[in-house]
């Protein structure tokens, strides 16, 4: 569904910005496409922070959020100045993209995943999937 979204959202905001916003806009079309794929991420924290808040584990938001608002005002000091509306569209993917690694991190080092085992296929699962695809 949240593909399917952003391709919505991709194709409604190039028709906004050529078919209904001013010339005088589309320069912000540009950035908005620099800034989906940092929204993409924000939408994905969203779940992690409900997650930990049922967990209990409310530091864990905390200092993910402290992190996403230094990340963004450190990006934006120094992005902004020499780059304007791309610098901050580039600081939003940034600092949200970055967010989220921290909450995959904290996410594994709470339920004890092991990345690996998503790689690494064992015999009998191949065989189930190969038969399942039949």
């Amino acid at each position: 569904k949240n593909c399917a979204l952003g391709m919505f959202t991709l194709l409604a905001g190039y028709l906004a910005f050529t078919f209904i916003l001013k010339q005088e806009y589309n320069t912000g079309l540009s950035a908005f496409y620099l800034m989906m794929p940092g929204y993409f991420c924000w939408a994905t924290v969203i779940y992690f922070g409900a997650y930990f808040s049922f967990s209990g584990k409310f530091h864990y938001n905390l200092i993910a959020s402290t992190f996403c608002f230094i990340a963004i005002l450190i990006a934006d000091l120094l992005l902004i100045p020499n780059n304007g509306i791309i610098g901050a569209a580039i600081s939003n993917t940034l600092a949200y993209s970055s967010t989220l690694i921290l909450y995959f991190i904290f996410y594994f080092k709470n339920t004890g995943f092991d990345v690996s085992s998503m790689i690494n296929f064992k015999k009998s699962e191949l065989s189930l999937l190969l038969n399942a695809l039949k």
